[in-house]
C-alpha cells in the first residue's frame, strides 16, 4: 500500500474516533465525520489498487457512487479499471 493510501486510512481512523467521541453530544456532526471516514477509506482502497478518481464534471461524487456499488456487492477492482470513474 502506498503512502497516500496509508495517510487516507490514518485520517479515516481519526475521523471514526472523533465521531465516536461526539456522537452523544453532536449526532449530526458524528454522522458527517463517519461519512467522511468512509469516503477516505474508499479512496485509500482505490489508491492501493493503483487507481484514482477521474477528474472533471461530477468528480466530487464519484467516490460515493463507487461506495454505493461496493456496498451493494456490485463493485470490484477489475470492473473499476474499465469504469469511466477511475483511471490508472
Amino acid at each position: 500500500m502506498g503512502r497516500a493510501a496509508r495517510l487516507d486510512l490514518t485520517v479515516a481512523r481519526s475521523h471514526l474516533a472523533s465521531a465516536a467521541a461526539v456522537v452523544d453530544s453532536d449526532p449530526v456532526g458524528a454522522f458527517a465525520l463517519a461519512y467522511d471516514a468512509m469516503r477516505k477509506a474508499l479512496v485509500a482502497h482505490v489508491r492501493a489498487n493503483g487507481l484514482r478518481v477521474r477528474s472533471g464534471v461530477g468528480a466530487h461524487y464519484q467516490p460515493g457512487d463507487t461506495d454505493s456499488r461496493l456496498s451493494m456487492g456490485r463493485g470490484s477492482t477489475e470492473r473499476w479499471e474499465s469504469s469511466t470513474l477511475f483511471v490508472r
